[in-house]
């Protein structure tokens, strides 16, 4: 049995998905399963996927019936492997060719620590980088105080399976937004959450990304919330997390300067 086994839940990713794929299989550190979750796909994802197992054993795919969305098909990768460690990888990010090394390295001198991320840096659908570093608390002080705000990067995630386990693992019945869920429960039951504050993946932003749905925004809303009171948090995390729903509030010729101005004001960016 390895110690590691890399998570990915991937629909319909064909343009993206062997970049994907790839970024794992270089990595320098190469002691590891790659559990991929095909979600039901109708594109080329699964002819992909196919030629990328016939050429490297460490992959395996599971493929589902049909699409139960990323909570319920990472749940059944969770429960698929008996590593001791998971990984998490999405189908359209770039992991750095050291993340697992240094995700690793910092996990062997922090025991304490049961999940830890990483900074990303932006790109967009064609794959060329923006130049904009998304940042994260990275104390497990600040992880635990700033939890209302998404403290981790979800595909940057490594973490100890069965304590992800004992929490249930991902809420199946959300369809979005099951990490920010998922990091508040963590919280709650106990678990330490840090950040190393460098760059372990690149974040692939979609066209289209900007718009916000009022339906989304508000389910976002509702995690929060709900998060928040299981938490006992103060007033400023109730009201930080009310900004998705006013920036799907406001007339889209103004979101991009009220964006500059959140983005100036949130607090995982200092």
């Amino acid at each position: 049995m390895v110690d590691v086994t890399i998570l990915m839940a991937t629909h319909n990713d064909e343009p993206f998905i062997e970049a994907a794929v790839r970024s794992i299989l270089d990595q320098s550190f190469c002691d590891f399963d790659f559990l991929i979750i095909d979600d039901a796909s109708t594109d080329a994802t699964p002819s992909i996927l196919t030629s990328l197992a016939e050429e490297d054993p460490r992959i395996k795919i599971l493929r589902l019936s049909q699409n139960v969305g990323l909570a319920a098909a990472l749940n059944k990768g969770l429960r698929s492997t008996t590593s001791p460690l998971i990984a998490r990888m999405d189908g359209d990010d770039i992991s750095d060719p050291n993340r697992l090394q240094v995700q690793l390295n910092y996990l062997r001198q922090h025991p304490e620590v049961d999940v830890v991320g990483s900074y990303a840096r932006d790109m967009d659908e064609l794959g060329v980088l923006t130049g904009r570093l998304r940042k994260v608390p990275v104390s497990t002080t600040d992880t635990k105080r700033l939890v209302w705000c998404d403290p981790v990067i979800h595909p940057s995630a490594v973490f100890h399976r069965e304590k992800i386990l004992s929490l249930g693992g991902y809420d199946p019945r959300l369809r979005r937004r099951q990490d920010y869920d998922l990091w508040f429960r963590a919280i709650k039951a106990g678990l330490i959450i840090a950040n190393i504050p460098q760059p372990l993946i690149d974040y692939r932003v979609r066209s289209g990304a900007g718009r916000i749905s009022l339906s989304r925004s508000w389910d976002q809303v509702k995690i929060g919330w709900r998060g928040c009171w299981s938490l006992g948090t103060g007033p400023l995390a109730y009201f930080g997390v009310l900004f998705p729903l006013v920036l799907s509030l406001v007339p889209s010729r103004f979101r991009q300067e009220l964006r500059t101005l959140l983005a100036f004001l949130d607090p995982r960016q200092r």
